[in-house]
């Protein structure tokens, strides 16, 4: 009795763990998550999501950290289709991908930083209505270890620095030719 109980704990322990498993895999480009942008510019990862079993319907990403601008997905798969099959998705500003827009007041050497967690429901049949998972979630990954995202604000580019010099310039030479016109 005490050889049986110990056997069926170990395949209950063995089924829990193989059940507990993501059914997918979710990887980040660029891999390691890291970002920089400027103040007022819109940084963004690819993804790359796939499943070696089950259909999988995608239902939303996050990022939790939105101190320095806001996180947006504007495109979600409708579906990942399984047997080996993945879905790659590179950013576009505004249109695919994962996006990070970093608030215009965003200081220099700010940074946000999180994991990117996908929410997912699986099902065991193409029509999707036999639902073995509601609301899994599985955050990205590198080499099996979930991915800190991670978006640094760094200096403007330098066109922005070198307009917001000419524009100083332009004020300062008319501010000092309308002087010189009063004095005479």
């Amino acid at each position: 009795m005490k050889r049986f109980l110990h056997l069926s704990l170990l395949t209950a322990s063995i089924a829990y763990t193989v059940a507990a498993a993501p059914i997918l895999n979710f990887t980040l480009d660029p891999p390691d998550g890291l970002l920089s942008g400027s103040p007022g510019s819109s940084v963004g990862w690819g993804y790359t999501i796939g499943t070696d079993s089950d259909y999988l319907l995608i239902s939303s990403f996050a990022f939790f950290d939105s101190t320095i601008g806001t996180f947006s997905s504007p495109d979600v798969p409708i579906s990942i289709i399984s047997l080996g099959s993945s879905v790659s998705q590179s950013w576009v500003r505004d249109t695919s991908g994962l996006q990070y827009d970093i608030l215009p007041s965003a200081l220099v050497g700010a940074a946000a930083q999180s994991v990117i967690q996908l929410i997912y429901d699986a099902y065991s049949d193409p029509d999707l209505t036999n639902q073995i998972v509601f609301g899994g979630t599985v955050n990205a990954q590198l080499s099996g270890q979930d991915v800190l995202a991670q978006v640094n604000v760094v200096v403007p580019e330098p066109s922005t620095v070198f307009l917001a010099i000419a524009g100083t310039a332009t004020v300062a030479f008319f501010r000092r030719r309308g002087a010189k016109v009063v004095r005479r």
